[in-house]
């Protein structure tokens, strides 16, 4: 005979070992599209969502570029990814369950989506850091030629 705390204990252990599992796994790589569909497939597979996106903010242009897709469109929520007080990107979920964004997953996802989000403004940093590089590069030595051809 289950005693009504055990079977809670049981499901808060198991909460947890899928809490430490995603968790886990962010921030593994430095390749976005890599990280966002890593990301994306732990999260459909542990929550039991057959269809999900994730949408990440181009400061540049300041639109959301969709970085990782699984599925077909059901019902959906749209939970932001975030960062230092702004969204940078968006998770978007699908279901065909009535009860499938309960309060419990939501605040289960809400920790996980802060570490994403610092795992995806850290990618992005290195990225425009990289990017910005190779400017400077391409203008010193456009520069350089110019020197070089005055006299």
């Amino acid at each position: 005979m289950q005693y009504d705390w055990d079977r809670d204990l049981d499901s808060k252990i198991r909460d947890i070992s899928v809490m430490y599992e995603i968790a886990y796994s962010i921030g593994l790589s430095s390749d976005i599209k890599k990280e966002a569909n890593n990301f994306l497939d732990k999260v459909l597979k542990r929550f039991g969502f057959e269809v999900g996106s994730l949408l990440v903010r181009d400061i540049e242009n300041d639109k959301f570029n969709l970085v990782a897709a699984k599925g077909f469109i059901g019902s959906y929520a749209f939970f932001p990814i975030p960062f230092g007080g702004e969204v940078i990107g968006i998770l978007r979920l699908f279901s065909y369950r009535d009860d499938a964004f309960s309060p419990k997953f939501i605040r289960m996802l809400n920790p996980l989506l802060n570490r994403l989000g610092s795992a995806l403004h850290h990618i992005l940093t290195i990225e425009n850091y990289q990017r910005s590089e190779r400017a400077l590069f391409v203008e010193k030595e456009y520069l350089s030629v110019i020197l070089h051809s005055i006299s």
